[in-house]
Order: C-alpha cells, then structure tokens, then sequence
C-alpha cells in the first residue's frame, strides 16, 4: 500500500512540475491557480506540493486581490517607524528582527519596507496575510518579509507569492518558515542551483522558484536557518 501512495505521488508531483514549466516557458505564471485545491490519494485537500492541510482550503502565502477574493477579517496594518532606504544595514536589521519574532507564530504576518522608507507590520490568519489590501499602492515597490506557518509552509513561495512580487513590482520578497529563509530579488540575480533530490517535498517547490526566477531573469536563494 505505501509502495503504490509512493509511485501516486510521484506521478502527481512529476505532473505538477510539468504545469509550472509550461507555466513559466509561455509566461503563464501568474494565471497559476490562487487556490491549489488538489486531492490527495486519501482524497483529502491538499495544496499544490501534496501537503496534507487537513480540509483547508491549501492556500499558501499571500492573498493577493487581483482577481477579486475577499480578506478575511484580520486586524490593520501597524505604523512602526521611518528608515533610511539607502541604509542597507538598518534594513537588514529590522528584516531579520522581524523574522526571528514570525517563525514561531500561528498565524502569517508580514514586515513591509516602503520606497519612502515607513516600515508597516501586516496581521493575517493562518494561512495568508494581506499587505496588498492592507497597504494598496504604498507596497509597490517594497521590500517585503512575511512567513509560513509550520502547519502550512512548502518551504518556498507559493504561486501567490510571487503574483504579488511582479503585480506590486517588489524590490524584495523574502520569506521563512522553521527550517528556511527565501528570498526573490530585483536587486541581485544570482539563483540557487536546482537540487538533485528536487521532487522531495522539502524542495518541490524550491525548484519551481529556481525555474520561475531563472527564466523571469530574478534572484533567487534559500538558506537554513
């Protein structure tokens, strides 16, 4: 029985990949399905890897509002303080804060820097968090850090994630969970070598990344934390 779920998954996987390379090869990438609602072999809803999301509806990362889904209630936007754009080192300080305080939580949040500089706190649920709704037009441009629940992550950016990096013309978008941080770039194109176990659950979604950030001409790594 486990030999037979093994040789179903795999399919599934290889299946999957095949969609994001035709996805990416015909610059389909952002009309990839918001809501991966799959079925797993159990005939339980999985999101787009085979996570098991016990009946949730596999939502994994931003809830972008390009096609007209509604937030769920969450609470607004916090105002922390004003940065200097240009200090590299006052950025990195407060992206990092801000994940060391997020990897643990229940729920996702993001940390987003403006082009102005105003640093803003987002608040979502368990699954998705909602600075486009939140902030409109002051994210375009921003460097953004949010994270991935433990219940929930794929160790990498959903498809939704990175609609918002190009729909809001992200500088930055990172990312962490409690193995991983990520993290696509407009400012560096360097991108992580594709693993060779790339079908593994832990990297299925990271080599779709290198995929997507390689043929958009992108940056892309992720690094243990």
């Amino acid at each position: 029985m486990n030999d037979r779920y093994s040789e179903i998954r795999a399919a599934l996987e290889h299946i999957r990949a095949m969609q994001v390379y035709f996805e990416v090869e015909f610059d389909l990438y952002p009309l990839a399905l918001r809501y991966n609602h799959n079925h797993g072999p159990d005939g339980k809803f999985c999101s787009g890897s085979g996570v098991d999301n016990s009946g949730e509806s596999g939502i994994i990362g931003f809830e972008a509002d390009s096609v007209g889904y509604q937030d769920e209630p969450h609470d607004p936007p916090k105002f922390i303080k004003k940065i200097d754009i240009n200090d590299n080192a006052a950025i990195e300080r407060e992206l990092k804060d801000f994940e060391t305080n997020a990897v643990g939580k229940d729920y996702e949040t993001a940390c987003v820097i403006t082009k102005s500089g105003e640093i803003y706190h987002c608040f979502g649920v368990k699954n998705e968090v909602y600075p486009d709704i939140d902030l409109q037009d002051k994210l375009r441009g921003a460097i953004v850090s949010h994270n991935h629940v433990k219940s929930e992550t794929e160790y990498s950016f959903s498809n939704v994630d990175l609609d918002l990096f190009e729909k809001y013309e992200l500088q930055t978008l990172r990312g962490c969970d409690h193995k991983f941080r990520y993290e696509v770039s407009r400012i560096f194109s360097n991108v992580d070598s594709e693993p060779e176990d790339w079908n593994t659950f832990e990297n299925h979604r990271h080599s779709l990344v290198i995929e997507f950030a390689s043929s958009r001409g992108y940056g892309y790594r992720r690094t243990k934390i």
